[in-house]
Order: structure tokens, then sequence, then C-alpha cells
């Protein structure tokens, strides 16, 4: 599949049981070049909740990190972004940061910010779709937090129609929206993220 932003088209390969890049993912890649523009520079770099890889492979051509880490829950995201990034970055299974005691220059999160939790039976091809993009608050409130927690700059992504309200996470950050577009039944924004240290 293309995913075609402002400066560039991205070829991934997309295996059926990961989330497609789609109109969240889009914004994310304008907002990480948007901070390339600006001359941001990252030498640690995790994307959690890679999915494809596109945003972890965006991220390593605009910052050139010495570290890229992509990070998923799912065995088939894993998997999948394996083939889209290059051999330098490290791409581990796992639901969250709280196995790393690292900080990072920018924590990258397309979180499954949608309310509902998954219907399909647990463990399935299905089911790991489900949960790329509807995981209930509980889950998108442990990952922002683990990112506030981990990184010196966040990149969120998020959607009017999540049940966790992140202002309240975000709480004495510095937050300015990169990115936003409005459909019929959500607002989906980009927010950069400067945690209070």
């Amino acid at each position: 599949m293309s995913v075609c932003t402002s400066w560039k088209c991205y070829k991934v390969k997309v295996h059926d049981c990961v989330y497609k890049p789609a109109e969240d993912s889009l914004l994310a890649l304008e907002a990480m070049y948007k901070l390339y523009l600006r001359g941001s520079r990252y030498e640690k770099i995790v994307d959690l909740g890679t999915g494809t890889g596109i945003l972890a492979l965006a991220a390593y051509e605009l910052f050139n990190p010495d570290v890229l880490l992509a990070i998923d829950i799912s065995p088939y995201a894993v998997r999948n972004a394996r083939c889209n990034l290059p051999p330098e970055a490290h791409i581990v299974q796992s639901d969250g940061l709280g196995f790393l005691n690292t900080t990072w220059d920018l924590v990258v999160l397309n979180p499954p910010y949608l309310p509902l939790e998954p219907e399909s039976q647990r463990g399935t091809c299905d089911w790991w779709l489900d949960v790329s993009w509807s995981g209930g608050g509980g889950v998108m409130e442990r990952l922002i937090g683990d990112s506030i927690t981990g990184g010196r700059e966040v990149l969120l992504v998020y959607s009017t129609l999540s049940p966790v309200r992140v202002e309240d996470l975000v709480e004495g950050a510095h937050v300015e929206v990169l990115g936003s577009q409005r459909f019929f039944f959500e607002e989906l924004r980009v927010l950069h993220i400067k945690p209070k240290v």
C-alpha cells in the first residue's frame, strides 16, 4: 500500500491482521514533518503501537536517530513492522514502555483511542485488528502515562470520541496541536506534548 504525505510517498506492506495506515497515521506523519522543518532533532525515538511501522519509518528517515525502537502488543504487527523498517530498528512485542528504564527524546503514540472494547474472540486475527484501534479508556490512559513518563517529547494522536480526557493526563505539560481533521462524527488531533520536568 502507498501512503502519501506532503513530502513523500511511502510504500508499506500491510498484513491483514494489522491496522492499515489511515487518516490518523497521515496526520501523525504530517505533524512529524512539522517538527522536522522546525529543526527538531531526536537521538532516541520510540514508536509505541507501531502497527505497520509507518510512523517509525518516517521518524527514521526524518530524524536519523541513533536508536529507533518500534513496540506493539500484536505479534502480527511486530512481524509486519519487521518487513517495513530498516535493519537498524529494534522491534519488540510488548504492551507498553514499562519494561524499559530509559528516557526517550521522542515518543510517537497513535493509540487505540476509540472507547469500544473488542468483541472478537481473544487472540484471533480479528481481535488483534480490533485492539489496534479500540481498546477502551484504560489502555489509552496507560499508554499515554507511559509516554509522558518515558519521553522528553510526545507526539500523540487522539480522537474526540476517546473516553480519556487527554488534558487531565498531561496537566502541567506544554501542549501544542500540530494537526487536526474533522469528520462527521469526530475530530482527530495530533498533539506535541512536552511533559513538565
